[in-house]
């Protein structure tokens, strides 16, 4: 047995690169199986804390053989039990490991960070990631890695007994629960699922199975009581009798690997007949409970079912709009939904062969009447898929080799075919966790013409899509993955003045779609986007204010809510000021003529004759630096630098504090001619264009220093009765009696004077 799974996944990988040359954005690549006599798994890895977890070993040693168990951080620590039931009570990531020992020898394997404990309320929805393994026919496993985003090629070790619909279910980390065909279920070691066999699905329908999780139902005790709960619905190929059915799955049966429950209510039970090959779930409006759709047959009538905590609603809500089925043929091919959930589509095949879109509400479950796609008239239409916006659908022929994209935001609904030849027949093409679309092809009649296609960038117009082939294990057929829906998550804000009052009517938009018809009175706004989505949102100008700040918000690949996205209006004119004062350190003072300028052109400003400034006409939204500058020099300012908050009032108090520079000049005074030092002499710095400073006076050693203002000039003159004076500098030896000094830079040292009786 092996399994693709990035928890327990071991061996050899490769790089598949693919056919043409290009900056390639997923990496493909081969995985051995797990190779080692020892393995196991758990029925869940990502839990409520105060839930079990039930371990199931996986082993092909020689009994009989003994179990030691170790589960850091659970209770119980360890287990010699075959089948252990673990609960753990603080969230986080847990370590396990199970040593088997067999005639004397252990054997060890562990798992590091292999059970994530999470608190209820983070449970509740579906994340994205339940998409992320696909096992689809003849072995082939697509497994999304990195959070959905790289897309990983392996082998599993079972042949799914279907010509065309496959399902695969993971949990809210994107590990493996269990997969299987509208005949059989296999559990996540490849084993056929206790009592997974004898569905009553057609082996040759186009959407045959599909798996999703029961809505979660939460006890006062916070504890999800449908944990691990889950409807597998299949219908019936060709409209036969069959009809349209579902089975319930609990993870809990097996020793964690899930069986379908026993008893006539829970396994194919039947819920109309004859149905279409159709089936999808699509996330109700509350993001919490799922709509289940089918097409019934020949009506032109699509019957919609509530899955919710209490279990499926057979009472389906009915609406009739479109083309009746008149044809068995028709049932065939897929009917896909939006990633928002809004609008739903369906490939009718022969004997009048069309695409359809309809409107979907999500909060009633109605289908509105739609449209037929002009020019869409090939009666081999199988595969449809729309990309992640929603502009664009695409859909591919079943035995012609090719998948057209039709731009549905232009006039006509222009259509470019995007993949001209394959080599072999498309069967279903489907939207990744990645945002790529895939499909596989084949030939009936030549070989080894198989592989997969993926078209890298679907929101791009015609060829620029980058549509390419890659290698696959073996050999597919018309299957690849009925999805589980993806979630749709909220972005919300609030919408105020710079005062912080909410301003009501103002529309959210997309471009130029509204999304949401305007804010609230309260300024608060909400819409619903879906997993992946990617896009920038702005405001509209509403009446009294001309722009906001930020003036958009863009989003890449949203896989959780957004809240918190708030916008500042701003009013009519959109100019406003910055105010503040230039004080002088250690005053009370201002000092006067320094320019205030707001840089990235947000103007400038002179501070007066009490150090006050004000920048007026600054526009809205800006930011940039505020600096000082004063040209004459003598004093350091400090204050604001750099304004991060984009500008969206009168901006006050942005005050810098002026310190004057100053400079030491200092030296000796000494008697000649005997050389000793004198004290008691006053030091007096003269009247210059800085002021007087105070006189300074020689200690003991006769040094003297002396302190003055940047750029100060003057003379610095010695002074003691009965005493005559002489500076020694170079040049002026024996000369005059004081020295002179112009716009001091810099501290002056050795300024030295003698004395002579």
């Amino acid at each position: 047995m092996c399994n693709y799974n990035k928890n327990y996944a071991a061996g050899h990988k490769a790089i598949i690169f693919l056919k043409t040359i290009a900056i390639l954005v997923a990496v493909f690549s081969w995985s051995n199986c797990h190779s080692s006599p020892v393995d196991f798994s758990s029925n869940f890895q990502t839990v409520v804390t105060g839930h079990p977890v039930t371990f199931a070993p996986l082993i092909t040693l020689v009994p009989p053989v003994t179990y030691q168990w170790s589960f850091p951080g659970g209770t119980p620590a360890t287990s010699t039990n075959s089948n252990p039931v673990v609960t753990y009570y603080t969230s986080g990531y847990y370590n396990v490991s199970l040593t088997v020992t067999s005639q004397g020898v252990p054997v060890t394997e562990s798992k590091t960070q292999y059970i994530h404990i999470i608190p209820s309320p983070e449970f509740r929805d579906l994340t994205g990631r339940e998409n992320d393994q696909w096992y689809f026919r003849d072995q082939n496993v697509f497994s999304f890695e990195n959070s959905g985003q790289a897309l990983v090629v392996s082998q599993a070790t079972v042949t799914m007994d279907s010509y065309e619909g496959d399902a695969s279910i993971s949990n809210g980390d994107g590990n493996l629960l269990f997969y299987g065909s509208s005949h059989t279920l296999y559990n996540r070691h490849n084993q056929v699922m206790q009592n997974g066999n004898s569905l009553l699905g057609g082996i040759s329908s186009t959407q045959g199975i599909l798996i999703v999780p029961q809505p979660a139902r939460f006890l006062a005790s916070g504890i999800n009581q449908n944990y691990g709960k889950y409807y597998v619905f299949t219908t019936d190929h060709y409209a036969q009798s069959l009809g349209f059915r579902y089975s319930i799955v609990d993870m809990n049966l097996d020793g964690g690997l899930g069986g379908v429950m026993p008893g006539a209510a829970n396994k194919n039970v039947l819920v109309y007949t004859p149905v279409s090959e159709k089936l999808i779930a699509v996330v109700h409006n509350n993001k919490h409970d799922l709509w289940i759709i089918t097409h019934a047959y020949p009506q032109n009538q699509f019957q919609v079912f509530l899955l919710n905590e209490n279990g499926f609603n057979t009472t389906p809500v009915i609406s009739t709009v479109g083309t009746p089925l008149t044809d068995p043929g028709q049932t065939a091919g897929e009917l896909v939904a939006s990633l928002n959930g809004d609008k739903i589509a369906q490939v009718l095949n022969y004997p009048s062969p069309n695409i359809e879109i309809f409107p979907f509400n999500n909060q009633t479950g109605i289908v509105s009447p739609g449209f037929e796609i002009p020019n869409t008239s090939e009666a081999d239409k199988y595969g449809l898929e729309f990309s992640r916006s929603g502009r664009f659908i695409y859909y591919a022929s079943a035995y012609n080799s090719w998948i057209k994209q039709i731009d549905l935001a232009s006039p006509g609904f222009p259509s470019t075919t995007v993949v001209p030849y394959a080599t072999g027949q498309i069967g279903v093409i489907e939207l990744g966790p990645d945002g790529k679309i895939y499909a596989s092809f084949f030939s009936r009649t030549t070989g080894p013409a198989y592989g997969g296609l993926v078209i890298n960038n679907p929101d791009s117009q015609g060829t620029a899509c980058n549509a390419q082939t890659f290698s696959l294990p073996t050999k597919p057929l018309f299957n690849l993955h009925n999805k589980i829906p993806f979630p749709a998550f909220s972005i919300s804000g609030q919408v105020t003045d710079g005062a912080g009052q909410g301003i009501g009517g103002v529309q959210i938009r997309e471009g130029n779609v509204v999304l949401a018809t305007t804010s609230t009175g309260t300024g608060a706004y909400s819409f619903d986007e879906g997993f992946g989505w990617s896009g920038t949102i702005a405001p509209a100008p509403v009446a009294g204010y001309s722009a906001f700040i930020p003036s958009s918000i863009t989003y890449s690949n949203l896989n959780s809510s957004q809240s918190n996205q708030n916008y500042i209006a701003i009013p009519v004119p959109a100019v406003f000021s910055i105010s503040g004062r230039v004080g002088i350190s250690g005053t009370a003072n201002g000092l006067p003529g320094v320019t205030i300028t707001a840089g990235n052109s947000g103007g400038n400003a002179a501070s007066d004759g009490q150090g006050y400034y004000t920048i007026t006409n600054v526009p809205s939204g800006w930011t940039g630096d505020l600096a000082a500058t004063y040209p004459p020099g003598g004093y350091s300012l400090t204050g604001p630098l750099i304004m991060n908050t984009p500008l969206a009032g009168n901006l006050v108090n942005q005050d810098f504090t002026a310190t004057p520079i100053t400079y030491v000049i200092s030296g000796h005074i000494r008697l000649l001619p005997v050389d000793v030092d004198l004290d008691g002499v006053t030091i007096t710095a003269s009247n210059g264009n800085m002021g007087n400073p105070s006189p300074g006076m020689t200690d003991s050693t006769g040094y003297y220093q002396v302190t003055v203002p940047e750029n100060w000039s003057g003379t610095i003159t010695p002074s003691k009765p009965g005493f005559v004076f002489k500076c020694t500098l170079p040049g002026i030896f024996f000369g005059q009696d004081y020295i002179d000094y112009t716009q001091v830079t810099a501290n002056k040292t050795n300024q030295d004077f003698i004395i002579r009786y």
